[in-house]
Formats: C-alpha cells, sequence, structure tokens
C-alpha cells in the first residue's frame, strides 16, 4: 500500500489514477470488460457448484458425446472452481493475465465442444454453461462465447500499467 499527503491507494487497486489525479479511458475500459466476464463466470458456476449442481452438470458434459459418462464426473466437480479462480483473477491487474489465459482457454474448449456436439453432430442438447436450465447448444452460445472471449481479450489488452510505462521508458 502507497501512501502520500493526500492520497491512499492500493497498489492492487483495479483502476488508479495517473499522475494528474486523472483516470485512463483504457484502463477503465479494460476493467469494464473484465468486470462483465468474470461476472459472467462467477454467475455460471454458482449452478454447477454443489452435489446435486454438480451430478446434473456431469449429465450435461456427457451429453457433449466428447468423454465416456463415466469420466464426466470429474470435471463436473473441477470446472466451477476454475472459472472461479480465473474470474477471480481477471479482477485484478496483477493476476489479469493468468486469468484472462484460464478464461481463453475454457472458452475456446466450450466453442469447440459446442460446435462439434450441437452442430456438427446435431445434437439437440443444453449447453451447461449456467448449470441446470441453460440455454440450448447452438450458434447462439457459440457467438456469446465468442463474444465473451472478445471482451477477456479487450481486458487484458486495454490495460496499461502507468508506473510499468514508466519504468521501462527510463531504462
Amino acid at each position: 500500500m502507497t501512501t502520500d499527503s493526500n492520497t491512499s491507494t492500493l497498489d492492487y487497486a483495479a483502476v488508479k489514477p495517473n499522475d494528474n489525479g486523472a483516470y485512463s479511458v483504457r484502463n477503465i475500459l479494460s476493467y469494464v470488460f473484465a468486470l462483465g466476464v468474470a461476472g459472467f463466470f462467477i454467475y455460471a458456476a454458482y449452478g454447477k457448484i454443489g452435489p446435486v449442481n454438480a451430478r446434473q452438470f456431469a449429465v450435461q458434459i456427457g451429453n457433449y458425446k466428447i468423454l465416456d459418462a463415466a469420466y464426466s464426473n470429474v470435471p463436473a466437480i473441477i470446472l466451477p472452481f476454475v472459472e472461479v479462480y480465473a474470474a477471480i483473477a481477471l479482477l485484478f491487474p496483477k493476476t489479469r493475465k493468468a486469468g484472462a489465459i484460464l478464461i481463453a482457454g475454457m472458452l475456446l474448449f466450450f466453442i469447440c465442444a459446442v460446435f462439434y456436439s450441437a452442430i456438427h453432430l446435431g445434437l439437440s442438447i443444453d449447453c451447461g454453461c449456467t448449470g441446470k436450465g441453460g440455454s440450448k447448444a447452438g450458434w447462439g452460445v457459440i457467438a456469446r462465447n465468442t463474444g465473451l472471449l472478445i471482451a477477456t481479450g479487450l481486458s487484458v489488452w486495454l490495460y496499461r500499467c502507468e508506473p510499468c510505462e514508466k519504468t521501462s521508458t527510463t531504462a
């Protein structure tokens, strides 16, 4: 934590003012994108955590016909917690890249899984995105996940660490 006579800011704060006391529009937009993606992932994970919800999610994973039904329990238990941890990491600038890598990897896998199962195989299944009662897997889910993937990338690309830029230009 850094402190001077006028302000007190946390070093890990998501959006900090620059030397002029103004907030960077890029950093604000970066945080808005990160907050939107993280909010969706936390909401999605909430519906999959717990013994009953994990069992239902395992059935939804098995419906994709990518894993044998016997092997769908482990991802059903682990994946919601990975979603939560990645979403929390996305919120803080120091861990944003790590969270973005995890979320981008999951989104790319989800996009491929939905395309393979719903589009290629023609299965009429729930996407399993938010647990029980989710939307049907198809082009709409692919479009939503692509939007989330773009927002995740923008949350990293737009963020600029002003102290980091000062040290890199003076070195």
